[in-house]
């Protein structure tokens, strides 16, 4: 999964590393093999949006049963 920031600011952090801001034009990739401890909107002024962009194998679900 990627994240593309299309407006605002966005901080994101994962496991224990201390958090990295994304701004308009910036795009964040996810890290599957640790845990996204952070993902929120630091600028009380603005939204925050952002594009989820996800790429699948054919025929594989998007979401997963426990």
């Amino acid at each position: 999964m990627a994240a593309f920031i299309v407006e605002g600011v966005a901080e994101s952090a994962y496991d224990d590393e201390a958090p990295r801001q994304y701004r308009a034009g910036e795009t964040l990739q996810d890290r599957p093999d640790v845990p996204h401890t952070l993902f929120r909107n630091c600028d009380p002024e603005r939204p925050l949006r952002f594009l989820t962009i996800y790429a699948l194998e054919p025929g594989r679900a998007y979401a997963t049963e426990p």
